[in-house]
């Protein structure tokens, strides 16, 4: 009986040791797992940060770059209509939208449509580029004369021309487009139309006095690309707005 006792005794005693073996085992493997846990989250919100942080400076420099408002302007055509952007409110103002062909020399110019626009409710970046652009600082809200047109080369010879010059209104204001126009894209920067070449354009310039009823619009000359002799002088063009 005793020597049945004493093995019952030394059977227990072999299991708890191995239960306890197996306990601390399991404890040392849970704590090695959890730490490579928490270094493996800490990793992968290092590389998370990592990540997220160019897409939101990417934001950021895509809010610096506002969109100029002419790219929207096109779908306005009733006075009074207005568009809300993230940056900017534009609203039309006055319309011309009488589509009107002009010939100078071998060139002739298509003027699609001139429109008087108020932006308003501008963000500081926008505002910013605005004054940069129409190189003077601008209110909380302002209006300008937006012109689009076309020329074309309808010769098969090389010339030269000096584009739309100024534009003078009924309200005694004149201005140098060339100088002052905010919307300054690759056609303005050709004046060479070498053989039958033609260009799309779209002029923006700020009005201290926006209240016009009629407006001028000046081209310059036409010129042989070679000879720089005169082909055509200045053109002139007249719009009313009601």
């Amino acid at each position: 009986m005793k020597k049945y006792v004493m093995i019952l005794i030394a059977s227990f005693a072999i299991i708890l040791s191995a239960c306890g073996g197996n306990g601390e085992e399991s404890e040392t493997s849970g704590d090695g797992t959890e730490d490579n846990q928490a270094e493996e989250t800490e990793q992968n919100e290092e590389t998370t940060s990592e990540e997220t942080e160019p897409a939101e400076d990417e934001e950021s420099e895509q809010d610096m770059e506002e969109e100029s408002p002419s790219e929207e302007d096109g779908t306005l055509t009733e006075v009074g209509e207005s568009i809300e952007e993230t940056n900017y409110t534009v609203e039309l103002m006055k319309i011309n939208d009488e589509t009107t062909t002009l010939t100078q020399g071998p060139l002739e110019i298509t003027i699609d449509s001139a429109k008087v626009l108020k932006i308003s409710d501008m963000s500081d970046g926008f505002k910013e580029e605005t004054s940069m652009y129409a190189q003077q600082e601008i209110g909380d809200e302002y209006q300008y004369l937006q012109l689009v047109y076309s020329v074309e080369n309808t010769e098969d010879k090389d010339i030269m021309w000096n584009g739309l010059k100024d534009i003078v209104t009924d309200q005694k204001e004149q201005v140098s487009v060339q100088m002052n126009d905010m919307l300054v894209d690759d056609s303005d920067m050709e004046s060479d139309f070498l053989g039958k070449v033609k260009r799309d354009y779209l002029d923006g310039v700020i009005l201290e006095n926006p209240d016009i009823s009629n407006l001028r619009i000046i081209f310059g000359n036409v010129m042989n690309a070679d000879s720089y002799e005169t082909i055509s002088e200045e053109v002139e063009h007249e719009m009313t707005f009601e």
